[in-house]
């Protein structure tokens, strides 16, 4: 019985260290959730900050330059108007 006593106690040694490895694993996948939300947050962040300082650029321009910004946006319109009407 002495073999059967030591299998029993190799079954319990095995399940109690399967249990610590999905606990690790839990702990390891939950930092890796909260890194990439950490990351996705900081990209969000440039994007903001890039949108905003190119929307600052392009007021600023229309403010120094009325005249020339509308003939920008009235040849724009134009070539949009061409190039869907060929389609």
């Amino acid at each position: 019985m002495p073999a059967s006593a030591d299998l029993s106690s190799d079954v319990e040694t095995l399940k109690s260290d399967l249990a610590q490895i999905r606990d690790d694993l839990k702990v390891l996948a939950s930092n890796a959730v909260e890194s990439g939300k950490d990351k996705a947050e900081a990209a969000k962040d440039v994007a903001k900050d890039k949108y905003n300082d190119a929307l600052d650029s392009v007021e600023t321009f229309v403010k120094d330059k009325p005249v020339t910004s509308l003939g920008i946006a009235f040849a724009a319109g134009l070539l949009a108007s061409l190039y869907l009407k060929k389609r």
